[in-house]
């Protein structure tokens, strides 16, 4: 999607702590920027910046300390120094989620 943000179809699930993000780009990010970050809407850069725009550049947003989400919380990419025109990206979220025993 063309513009200066774009919203991921993935999301971070709400109740689950994000250990890392990780990813690779799949069709090389077009446009006027020259990187990306990744994080969401409070903080643009959680899960890193300086991100490649060729095909199989990595994606790797390692955490020294996991963070929580209450609910769920959409992936933001941002262009840094322009906008984006085109390309793909595969993200994988790696998280640890607690839930209730069945009975």
């Amino acid at each position: 999607t063309a513009g200066a943000s774009v919203d991921c179809d993935v999301q971070l699930p709400g109740n689950t702590m994000i250990l890392g993000i990780s990813g690779r780009v799949k069709a090389a990010i077009s446009g006027t920027l020259n990187s990306w970050k990744l994080g969401f809407q409070a903080d643009e850069d959680r899960y890193g910046s300086g991100y490649g725009l060729g095909v199989g550049a990595p994606i790797v947003g390692l955490f020294s300390r996991p963070n929580a989400f209450s609910g769920d919380t959409i992936l933001k990419m941002t262009a840094e120094g322009g906008e984006f025109s085109g390309g793909e990206v595969r993200l994988v979220l790696h998280f640890y989620e607690v839930t209730a025993p069945s009975v």
